[in-house]
């Protein structure tokens, strides 16, 4: 990325201004197809009812919904995972919409790829490492919370149910400018990516006056001339990513199929039963 810009082209050809925001989870929305570029590439279907209504993504296996509305009090995405049965129940999270698309995309692109074996204590490492605060009621509640006290993730348990909850708040402000709620039984493995998202230290790209009111004069803001040609080569690495993200899927869904364990109780095999050297 240049400081100034360069070249002598014109239109979109030409630099383009930004800014490198800090910490990212004050620096607004972002792109949406940030998100939406991955998850047409990763063969999700979209599901728009009407014309200007809410943006709905549907998983090739019609197990999960992702869906922006931009009409509700507040904006917000509603992410849901229907039951596959009692041992995965239903699960159900909301991100609201100036939550940065780079960590509501850390959820979505885990989604669309193949899950990995997590478990919740997976989900406070990258908080601890970035030098969150934290404490806790054992068994109950446990909360981390941002070194400058702009951002906090909560998990709280009452009786049988429990509930994952985050926000971001400017300094001096009264509410959140976001916050999410993950349900009881949301896969470890989506909430160890959001928490990974949340705690990363790194700037996010902004276009000029993108940032929320309320974060202005609270954020990091560095300006930086883009590329054109690099702001496209993004947009097609988030392509390559999602198509990347649909076959590792599909080649993880093969290979349980080869190898799923079988069911009943295999007989030995008798001596007559050993194949033969050279048989197919």
């Amino acid at each position: 990325m240049n400081r100034r810009p360069s070249g002598t082209g014109t239109g979109e050809e030409l630099p383009q201004p930004r800014s490198l925001i800090a910490p990212r989870h004050l620096a607004g929305t972002g792109e949406i197809r940030h998100i939406t570029d991955f998850l047409r590439a990763a063969n999700w279907r979209e599901r728009t009812s009407r014309s200007g209504g809410p943006l709905v993504f549907e998983s090739p296996d019609h197990a999960v919904r992702i869906g922006y509305t931009a009409d509700t009090i507040p904006p917000q995405w509603i992410l849901s995972g229907r039951s596959r049965g009692p041992h995965s129940p239903a699960w159900h999270a909301t991100l609201g919409a100036q939550c940065p698309v780079e960590i509501v995309a850390a959820v979505s692109d885990a989604l669309a790829a193949p899950p990995l074996p997590q478990d919740a204590a997976e989900v406070w490492r990258p908080l601890d490492a970035h030098g969150w605060t934290t404490s806790s009621e054992p068994g109950r509640h446990h909360t981390a919370t941002s070194a400058d006290a702009t951002a906090v993730l909560r998990y709280r348990k009452d009786g049988d149910s429990a509930v994952w909850w985050a926000c971001a708040t400017p300094p001096g402000e009264r509410w959140p400018l976001w916050n999410a709620v993950f349900s009881q039984h949301t896969p470890p493995h989506l909430l160890a990516a959001f928490a990974a998202a949340l705690a990363d230290a790194r700037p996010v790209l902004r276009a000029p006056g993108t940032v929320p009111a309320p974060a202005v004069g609270h954020v990091r803001a560095a300006p930086v001339w883009v590329p054109a040609a690099e702001l496209t080569a993004a947009q097609r690495a988030r392509r390559a990513a999602g198509r990347a993200a649909a076959y590792a899927t599909a080649w993880a869904g093969r290979a349980w199929s080869v190898h799923r364990p079988r069911t009943g109780i295999p007989r030995p095999l008798a001596r007559d039963d050993a194949p033969a050297r050279g048989r197919r």
